[in-house]
């Protein structure tokens, strides 16, 4: 996760967002998306996708709706 979020700071990134279970990946700050205004299209339950802010813009701002590649 660290490497992964140092990336994200080195290009620029304002968030990441990823699927994944809540109870292990909030242990490194993520959270519910759809909380801040994200809606994913696809049959993934909501409280699977999760987001983590990374750069200075607000989560809110950002929010939008989310395909994700089958």
């Amino acid at each position: 996760m660290n490497e992964a979020e140092a990336a994200a700071r080195k290009t620029g990134e304002q968030a990441i967002i990823l699927v994944g279970d809540p109870e292990y990946y909030t242990r490194y700050g993520y959270q519910t998306a759809s909380d801040f205004g994200f809606l994913v299209g696809q049959e993934i339950p909501q409280k699977y996708i999760l987001v983590k802010k990374i750069g200075q813009t607000e989560l809110t701002e950002l929010a939008g709706k989310l395909m994700i590649p089958e």
